[in-house]
């Protein structure tokens, strides 16, 4: 899911139109779209831009926005979805227990490298799962 503002569509005074948008990975294609009103925020939209979608069994990308819980119990439990969310400070609890595991020890196992806006801009990321044992992270579960 992700939001923009079209290009070239704010006129007289009046704001752009804004549309969010799920997406395909490979190939990357617009699937759902639904519009963000001038008095809402995108928040407000992911219900009807994922009510019509099969997503059982496919994993969703979530940017930090989106990343709450009631999206993405949503997404595990009516729509049967895997996902990866990212989570910033706008999320306290798993925030701080992502936060507070052991980084370093983990490898970084892909960082892709580009030359983009003037800059090389290189991202890793790196992966660990979360045993319910050890605590888990205070987010939903696939169930």
């Amino acid at each position: 899911m992700n939001g923009k503002t079209c290009k070239g569509s704010a006129h007289s005074g009046a704001p752009g139109l804004h549309l969010l948008s799920a997406v395909t990975h490979a190939p990357v294609t617009t699937i759902a779209q639904v519009e963000v009103g001038s008095k809402t925020n995108e928040t407000r939209c992911v219900r009807p831009l994922l009510a019509p979608l099969e997503l059982a069994g496919t994993t969703v990308t979530i940017h930090a926005l989106h990343s709450v819980k009631a999206t993405i119990t949503r997404l595990v439990t009516a729509k049967k979805a895997h996902y990866i969310a990212v989570l910033k400070t706008n999320q306290p609890t798993p925030h701080r227990q992502l936060t507070a595991l052991s980084w370093n020890a983990i490898p970084v196992p892909h960082t892709a490298s580009t030359d983009a806006h003037g800059r090389r801009e290189s991202r890793s990321i790196k992966t660990c799962a979360i045993a319910d044992t050890f605590g888990g992270i205070n987010f939903p579960t696939p169930t």
